[in-house]
């Protein structure tokens, strides 16, 4: 029976593996927390500046098009988001031994203040499917231009 140690915040096994370096147990260890009990720790450099108050609006992000891969940036920028599910279809697969079902949701997102998300996630179950897909939608908030309802195109119309 293997011993494990916990060496700098990972558990190894003390076997070696064939490539003769330590084996890690597990699928190994997501310093991106997916839950929402848990305290964030920024994995990027803009999620340290904005956990730090260097980054005030997502304005900012969208001026230097720096791409945000972690939605606890969006949860602190913008506050009052609003989901909302908008289809939950069954996907099959076929198998040997069968269809393999899974489903994937849609979720749109927004703050009904110009910046809006669509996000997309397929899992085995449904409710994990609707909350990675509620992730992904707030890491593709995008800023919606304000339409100009005016009835004259140029000003040569207005004359």
């Amino acid at each position: 029976i293997p011993v494990l140690q916990k060496f700098e915040g990972k558990f190894y096994s003390s076997t070696r593996s064939q490539g003769g370096g330590p084996r890690r147990i597990g699928s190994g260890l997501r310093r991106i927390t997916l839950d929402w009990d848990k305290p964030w720790i920024p994995v990027t450099k803009l999620g340290r500046l904005v956990k730090d108050g260097r980054v005030a609006t997502i304005e900012e992000i969208y001026h230097r098009s720096i791409p945000v891969l972690e939605y606890q940036i969006v949860d602190l920028l913008v506050p009052n988001l609003k989901e909302q599910v908008l289809k939950i279809l069954p996907v099959q697969k076929e198998v040997r031994s069968g269809l393999r079902t899974r489903f994937r949701a849609f979720v749109a997102i927004g703050d009904r203040n110009g910046h809006v998300g669509l996000g997309m996630q397929c899992a085995k179950r449904v409710s994990t499917a609707i909350r990675r897909a509620i992730y992904r939608a707030k890491t593709a908030v995008v800023p919606v231009r304000r339409a100009y309802w005016h009835i004259f195109l140029t000003s040569k119309d207005c004359e």
